[in-house]
């Protein structure tokens, strides 16, 4: 005849599930706790950073050669809001000059590119697509052509300085990184403090 007394869970049986169950929980609130910990520690914007020199750069696996990749803004900030850096491709040739204000982690103002090997002069109509856009993070629109200059030898091409007077980056998703590959940012804080001062 079925007992159900004898399938009772005996007070041992329960002791452990109770004991499981306290593990458990234990387990879900230091998970917890560890997600606001990490919320709490989250680099700061860049607003908050004192002047100085600082890199950032979009995530990426670790390269076996060590190298950083991607996308990187390489910058100075002055005073309490002012910017100027380069925003590059790491161990390629593409930059472009960016100079103007932050807020948070978004920086707006101008960018001035530097153009080189055309085989024709270059037209602002050529560049009214402007530079950037498709990774996200920066988008640079409203082109002038400051200067065009002629190839210096048959083998260079048309150079040329292009303004533009729209730029925009967001670095909420990039990360600080140490100051490697060195990259110069001086030219393009001269380029920019010269425009600045020319108006």
């Amino acid at each position: 005849m079925f007992n159900p007394i004898s399938h009772r869970p005996s007070s041992q049986k329960l002791r452990r599930k109770l004991g499981l169950l306290a593990m458990l929980l234990g387990v879900a609130g230091a998970a917890i706790a560890w997600e606001a910990t990490a919320q709490t520690q989250r680099q700061p914007t860049l607003e908050q950073l004192p002047p100085g020199i600082y890199q950032v750069c979009e995530p990426s696996e670790p390269h076996p050669s060590g190298l950083q990749l991607g996308q990187c803004f390489r910058f100075e900030k002055m005073g309490d809001r002012e910017v100027m850096g380069v925003w590059f491709t790491a161990h390629s040739d593409g930059s472009i000059c960016v100079g103007g204000t932050m807020e948070n982690n978004q920086v707006s103002g101008q960018a001035v590119s530097f153009l080189y090997d055309w085989d024709v002069p270059p037209t602002e109509a050529d560049l009214q697509g402007g530079y950037g856009g498709a990774d996200g993070y920066f988008l640079a629109q409203s082109p002038r052509i400051l200067e065009v200059n002629e190839p210096e030898s048959d083998f260079l091409g048309y150079s040329a300085t292009v303004l533009y007077r729209e730029a925009a980056l967001d670095t909420d998703e990039l990360v600080f990184t140490d100051l490697k590959p060195e990259f110069a940012i001086d030219s393009c804080l001269q380029a920019l403090v010269e425009l600045k001062r020319g108006g």
